[in-house]
């Protein structure tokens, strides 16, 4: 064991372990704590309107296009897009509502 080895386990174990627990943060108060809901409702937000970007973009592309132009309606592909952006918008604003309404 070296010198400078020695020296730090000297010193580790020199430490009270009554002082170690004095740098522990202060805990957060209950008011700042975000619920389980209030987290999931911001997910679903944010992938409900990836989703509503995706299908937006997948909407102006020239096939699509050509498509609606031809049939009248989106690809499907497109639709399952806005479907799953919308729901993940209505999922997302009914748990922020939830985790408001219990705090």
């Amino acid at each position: 064991m070296s010198a400078v080895t020695r020296k730090i386990v000297t010193i580790c174990i020199q430490i009270p372990v009554s002082h170690i627990g004095d740098r522990m943060p202060a805990p957060i108060p209950k008011e700042q704590i975000m619920s389980n809901s209030t987290i999931g409702g911001i997910v679903a937000l944010a992938l409900g309107g990836a989703l509503l970007f995706f299908a937006w973009r997948a909407s102006n592309a020239p096939v699509d296009q050509l498509s609606e132009a031809l049939t009248g309606r989106y690809t499907e592909n497109t639709m399952w897009y806005v479907l799953g952006g919308v729901a993940g918008i209505v999922a997302g604003v009914a748990l922020l509502y939830r985790g408001f309404a219990q705090s």
